[in-house]
């Protein structure tokens, strides 16, 4: 059987995942483990292909389990990230090692949903007889990333309309954007510069804050 702890919810995902007690009925036992876990989990062989899908992955994509083994479930990985999905995949099986992947799979609604893969190996003794992974979907956190991204971007081309130098220093006075203004002062690299001009900003919201 697969050990307790690798398949615990809200646990820590080992790097590899080890049998124990190996025995002719151990396939049935993994697969009734798997199939208890509330998040979409596969096993794949010795070759690299999927011999096992859980219940969650399967409603997941509303598929039967003949249709996802193989390379079956493919079929559901957005056409724009299944190069790299399987790139990724076959390399790591190919070396042994464990792996992450971002990928969008299609939900039985039709819409694609960010999950990450954590693939890992499971080792019998020393020798690597298959992979096991662990899906999660992240959908709303690759939202807010790109929500963030564009706030960012947007907020850099305001700056930058302005003739005026300006800086943003985050909560604990990090500088993440300046704008092409600044080139004024001189070469930020230089570390002179580039503290005159953090403690400037410091001092100009240090005084903002006290006429409010």
């Amino acid at each position: 059987v697969v050990r307790r702890a690798a398949l615990e919810p809200g646990g820590a995902c080992p790097d590899v995942v080890r049998v124990v007690s190996p025995s002719d009925d151990a396939p049935d036992a993994e697969a009734g483990r798997l199939d208890t876990l509330p998040y979409p989990a596969w096993r794949a062989g010795r070759d690299g292909k999927c011999i096992h899908f859980n219940a969650a992955w399967l409603e997941f994509p509303g598929r039967r389990l003949a249709q996802e083994l193989g390379q079956g479930w493919l079929s559901g990985v957005h056409p724009d990230d299944q190069d790299r999905c399987i790139t990724v995949h076959w390399r790591a099986f190919a070396r042994r090692q464990p792996y992450t992947a971002e990928y969008r799979l299609r939900r039985h609604d039709g819409a694609y949903r960010w999950v990450i893969d954590l693939g890992r190996p499971v080792l019998e003794g020393e020798t690597v007889v298959g992979f096991l992974g662990f899906c999660l979907d992240i959908t709303e956190r690759r939202q807010a990333e790109e929500a963030m991204r564009e706030s960012v971007a947007a907020l850099r081309s305001l700056l930058n309309a302005t003739s005026d130098a300006a800086l943003l220093l985050d909560e604990v006075q990090i500088l993440q954007i300046i704008n092409k203004a600044v080139g004024i002062f001189g070469n930020l690299q230089h570390p002179l510069v580039f503290h005159l001009l953090v403690d400037l900003s410091s001092a100009a919201f240090a005084g903002a804050g006290n006429n409010l």
